[in-house]
């Protein structure tokens, strides 16, 4: 596999890991031991139908976004998968930048709801649609399709 291959990997692997952290544990109070969950669930989701998608977490633009927890998070991954580093520098750099936009994406789809529901709009749907507990990707539905929870509002 070649460097196109390792990128296009740790791409795909971004996607999905981000896909199953949102579905398997801040979606799952037992997965998520509580903590996890309580404060995306509680805090995060009850912030964003209060307040069509902002989240006050979200709105900072000083360094206080520098040290929102979702930060300290994409932090720890990106610690846990060092390893990938030895084997692959250009596999470790591409799941860097992916949580860098990853986080991106996020903070903007909270900021400004509006345009991002356009955009994104499988993650507005996720937070005021119905059913919350589908649509679990933020940058790309690509998983939510193959594992079928990935459902337009037009379809509740």
């Amino acid at each position: 596999v070649g460097v196109v291959g390792h990128i296009l990997l740790a791409w795909i692997y971004s996607h999905l890991l981000e896909y199953c952290l949102h579905r398997f544990v801040l979606h799952d109070p037992k997965r998520g031991r509580g903590i996890f969950f309580k404060h995306h669930f509680s805090e995060h989701h009850r912030s964003a139908r209060q307040l069509n998608m902002k989240d006050p977490k979200y709105l900072d633009r000083g360094l206080g976004l520098f040290f929102h927890y979702e930060v300290s998070t994409l932090s720890l991954l990106a610690l846990l998968h060092i390893p990938v580093l030895f084997f692959s520098p250009v596999a470790y750099l591409t799941l860097v930048v992916a949580s860098v936009c990853y986080f991106a994406v996020h903070v903007l789809q909270h900021r400004c709801p509006s345009v991002m529901c356009k955009i994104t709009p499988w993650h507005y749907w996720h937070h005021m649609g119905k059913d919350q507990h589908l649509n679990y990707g933020v940058r790309l539905p690509v998983f939510d399709i193959l594992f079928g929870t990935y459902k337009p509002v037009t379809e509740r």
